[in-house]
């Protein structure tokens, strides 16, 4: 089969889902030997102490929230059967509570991650230009509010508690995870540990747990994954793939209209500022 497209086409990847062999779905899913908001599942760890009705809710538990059953469910392990992981960078909007730049998803890290603003990576810089900045830079604050995140999507199984202390199962719930921070780097060091074996992500089921950690005065879990348990990739899971892949390139698309509506205002916006700045000085 010919070399595979980006995420960020609109090919139909229907065919390759169906038949193609598991080496070139790994090319497909980013693997590494193999040189818009989601409507899912959200899988999460649970930093609030209580929900709207003030039930109390167990901090440094997994969540999951299953939009299709309006369940929430909260316990301190679950199982992840991961189909696809992406990356893509983000930055948050604390005053207005949403993202205020977001990029398209890419299989590799060496990929174009165009943002919504009309660039790339929402400006991310090296590490060789951040280390460039002086500490007290402006600049450098800005650079660490632009978050690189894992983008997860797999089957969770979890057996816990909903708000109401109820016991609670959902089984094999098609969701995604958003890893970022100090998650980050354990939770690559497992889908490294994949890619050594030359499997196909959805061949492993891991175990995650949430480690407690504390910095200062600050409270914060790490997740971490075990791999515990290996499957066959059948062909229904072909469809839960195809699923996911339809979820990426959605959001993909999303992202790509506003990044070309953003590049077009660009020259216009910059013309408008060369003139005034002109009869300022006329």
């Amino acid at each position: 089969m010919n070399e595979l497209v980006s995420l960020n086409d609109s090919q139909d990847f229907s065919e390759l889902i169906k038949t193609g062999s598991e080496q070139e779905l790994q090319k497909l899913l980013g693997s590494a030997d193999f040189t818009s908001e989601s409507k899912l599942a959200r899988l999460s760890i649970n930093y609030s102490a209580e929900d709207n009705d003030e039930n109390p809710l167990p901090r440094g538990h997994y969540r999951l929230y299953d939009p299709e059953s309006r369940n929430t469910v909260f316990a301190k392990d679950v199982k992840l059967r991961p189909f696809v992981r992406t990356y893509m960078y983000n930055v948050w909007d604390n005053e207005e509570n949403q993202f205020s730049c977001r990029t398209v998803q890419c299989k590799s890290m060496g990929d174009p991650f165009h943002d919504t603003s009309g660039g790339e990576k929402c400006g991310r810089m090296s590490k060789e230009e951040q280390n460039a900045l002086p500490n007290d830079s402006a600049v450098l604050t800005q650079q660490k509010n632009i978050k690189c995140v894992q983008v997860i999507y797999g089957l969770v199984t979890i057996e816990g508690k909903n708000a109401t202390k109820e016991d609670y199962t959902l089984e094999n719930v098609p969701a995604v995870w958003y890893v970022k921070g100090a998650s980050f780097i354990p939770i690559s060091d497992w889908f490294k540990s994949i890619d050594k074996e030359k499997k196909l992500y959805a061949t492993t089921v891991g175990k995650l747990e949430a480690v407690k950690q504390k910095r200062g005065g600050i409270q914060f879990w790490i997740s971490r994954a075990t791999t515990v348990e290996t499957k066959d990739f059948s062909k229904k899971d072909r469809g839960v793939l195809e699923s996911f892949i339809g979820d990426i390139m959605e959001h993909n698309s999303e992202i790509m209209e506003k990044h070309r509506e953003s590049k077009k205002a660009q020259p216009a916006e910059a013309h408008d500022a060369i003139v005034e700045a002109l009869e300022m000085t006329a």
